[in-house]
């Protein structure tokens, strides 16, 4: 009887652990399937141009694997190569070449590749970190300066090209704006975090920097305000007419100058003659600041304001005034000559923006 009890347990022991066997390799079987069909897709969606789902079977081919492969990470290289993310390909590169050997029928193709996205993830990373540096700035709490409001005369000279001068009185409430336009570094922090295409810029500009004005249409001034609002927890917008001019003559401490500043535009400005000479585009805050602090108020890139124009009497909510004339205006720069208009959607390259606080 006893003995017939443990032959019974015996039986049982061994069936389940059969049992268990087999429902363990049929699991395994499962995910390799999955893993093969998850790749599968992953390299047709590499075909149809779909990168981001490409990555996301890729994540799930290892997910069902447990482990990666030479396969997996030379289709993670050009994918990420085709996104121009080349910080992520050349991690999966180094991944690439600590599994694979030279019998692999890719492995050529990385090896011509990988010369290519070090040198690109390593000026990937300096933009990163120059990103980050105008980002600090615009975080720091001395970025916007702060501005007692007052009474002023608005001068704007007449759209017909008379050369008369309208002057009209006017009060500001206090508000804070941006001590410097905003910067191609900064404005491609806006671009990386709401995944937008990056704007274009020469690479023959000489000593180009990240903390050069960036020119854009008012609309994606607009946008990029908007973020900039997030970001902070403030409202952020475009200055009006009068905010800009109150502040670019230097508020209640203005001292008459003509240009925003100085008498001397060389002080203040950057404008054609002395930009050429430089050799630079347009970094901000390398000039003299106005009374108030405020930097590139003159000259550099003229900048966009939330005021429409009056067009002669026929305003349009499109057409808005533009300040501040840009570089090549040159001795032309005065604050009160500075008075232009263009629609929303323009972009001319000359154009910038600050921020303002209300």
């Amino acid at each position: 009887m006893i003995s017939g009890t443990i032959k019974s347990k015996c039986l049982l022991i061994f069936t389940v652990t059969i049992t268990v066997f087999t429902a363990n390799t049929s699991f395994a079987q499962s995910n390799e399937v999955l893993a093969k069909s998850t790749y599968l897709q992953a390299e047709e969606n590499f075909q149809s141009k779909n990168f981001k789902k490409t990555i996301k079977n890729l994540d799930n081919t290892i997910k069902y694997l447990g482990e990666s492969n030479g396969r997996i990470e030379a289709l993670y290289v050009k994918t990420y190569k085709a996104l121009n993310d080349f910080i992520e390909a050349e991690k999966h590169l180094a991944l690439y070449f600590e599994m694979a050997d030279e019998s692999r029928n890719d492995y050529m193709e990385m090896v011509k590749l990988s010369s290519s996205i070090k040198e690109k993830a390593e000026s990937r990373k300096k933009e990163k970190e120059a990103i980050e540096v105008e980002l600090q700035k615009f975080m720091s709490p001395d970025y916007f300066v702060k501005i007692e409001g007052g009474n002023f005369i608005l001068e704007l000279q007449q759209i017909d090209f008379s050369g008369n001068i309208g002057r009209y009185r006017k009060s500001v409430k206090s508000f804070s704006m941006g001590k410097t336009e905003v910067t191609y570094g900064l404005y491609l922090a806006y671009c990386y975090d709401v995944g937008k295409k990056r704007p274009y810029r020469s690479s023959t500009r000489p000593k180009y920097t990240y903390n050069d004005a960036i020119a854009v249409n008012y609309l994606e001034a607009k946008r990029f305000c908007q973020w900039a609002s997030k970001k902070l927890g403030k409202n952020i917008s475009i200055p009006t007419v009068e905010q800009w001019q109150f502040a670019a003559k230097g508020g209640n401490k203005s001292k008459g100058f003509k240009y925003s500043g100085s008498n001397n535009l060389d002080e203040v400005a950057w404008y054609y003659d002395n930009m050429v000479n430089s050799g630079y585009y347009g970094a901000v805050a390398q000039k003299k600041p106005n009374e108030l602090g405020l930097y590139d108020m003159s000259g550099n890139l003229a900048e966009w304001t939330s005021s429409i124009h009056p067009n002669n009497g026929f305003p349009d909510s499109n057409f808005v005034i533009v300040q501040g004339c840009s570089y090549i205006s040159g001795k032309y720069s005065s604050i009160k000559k500075c008075f232009g208009g263009k629609m929303k959607d323009d972009y001319d390259g000359k154009t910038g923006f600050r921020m303002v606080i209300n």
